[in-house]
């Protein structure tokens, strides 16, 4: 059992200072105080529960990439949060967007994700407004100029740094490694299957649409596409998504284009979804797909880098 949350400790918080005796009541009502021993308090990549903001004691906060962990941040300081801190955006996956550990016994301000987002969208509406919409345009920004930059990087780039990425131990290193974490996160995708979330014929359509694109994924090789073509494609299939109402439209779109998929498949992939009637729903197979096509992709490096 957590320790009973007093008001008047959140308020020495830098997080907490300005809000009235109500709204710290409503946190303490919703909310409890957690002791952690050494270890882990949430996991990169895992459903985003709960809210955390540090009350004593010292975390570490780190980032997967190439299969490794980062260290990102180390700190002691009170009033530092975690978790589920955009459990109040709508249409999103939420997962725990970085790893955090303690490295000595930690007292922590626990919030349900759920009740963290009602709290915001009850209490700061027009915040919540201001938030969506600058982590949304901030990524969508970010993914533009980005593959700009990429592009024109391409034109730059030197012999010896060329060699060291066509290395193939090193192409084979990198793909398993993102192989490994793209199967660590179909683990979640097939515990929604034991919550019965999806009915035998949603599968049976999904299970189906996996194999086709599978498919398309072996004949993209085959077909060879500028860089500017690619970004174009691109644009063209995040804007199709976006319209679709599809969460992380424009992570899915440099997938899907690497796959040789375009708006006439992503249409046939909606029509058999329509077709039947079933709890599958259009989000849910770009997410299967997205996860297939990243899998076979990496298949592909390692059986290239390997010959």
């Amino acid at each position: 059992m957590g320790e009973t949350c007093v008001p008047d400790e959140l308020r020495t918080l830098f997080l907490f200072e300005k809000l009235s005796d109500a709204q710290l009541q409503t946190l303490c009502d919703h909310g409890h105080i957690a002791v952690f021993e050494p270890g882990p308090v949430c996991i990169e990549g895992e459903p985003a529960t709960c809210f955390y903001v540090m009350l004593d004691g010292e975390l570490v906060m780190s980032k997967r990439s190439g299969g490794v962990d980062i260290v990102t941040s180390q700190t002691s300081q009170r009033g530092v949060y975690c978790g589920a801190w955009s459990a109040y955006v709508p249409g999103e996956e939420h997962v725990y967007s970085a790893s955090v550990r303690v490295t000595k016994p930690s007292r922590f301000f626990v919030l349900d994700a759920e009740a963290f987002a009602t709290f915001m969208k009850t209490q700061f509406p027009m915040a919540v407004h201001l938030l969506e919409g600058h982590m949304v345009g901030g990524r969508r920004q970010s993914q533009v100029i980005g593959q700009r930059e990429k592009l024109l990087a391409l034109g730059t780039i030197t012999a010896g740094l060329t060699h060291q990425l066509n290395n193939p131990a090193a192409a084979t290193a990198r793909a398993v490694a993102d192989l490994r974490e793209g199967v660590g996160k179909m683990r979640h995708k097939l515990a929604m299957l034991a919550d019965g979330k999806f009915t035998p014929e949603a599968l049976r359509v999904l299970v189906s649409i996996q194999d086709e694109v599978a498919e398309q994924v072996a004949k993209s090789k085959a077909q060879e596409l500028t860089a500017l073509e690619s970004s174009d494609r691109e644009d063209q299939i995040g804007d199709w998504l976006d319209d679709h109402g599809i969460a992380g439209a424009w992570d899915f779109a440099p997938t899907f284009v690497e796959a040789g998929l375009d708006i006439d498949w992503l249409e046939r992939v909606q029509a058999s979804i329509d077709d039947v009637d079933c709890s599958a729903t259009l989000q849910s197979a770009i997410g299967w797909l997205k996860y297939t096509i990243d899998t076979e992709l990496r298949m592909n490096e390692i059986a290239d880098a390997s010959g």
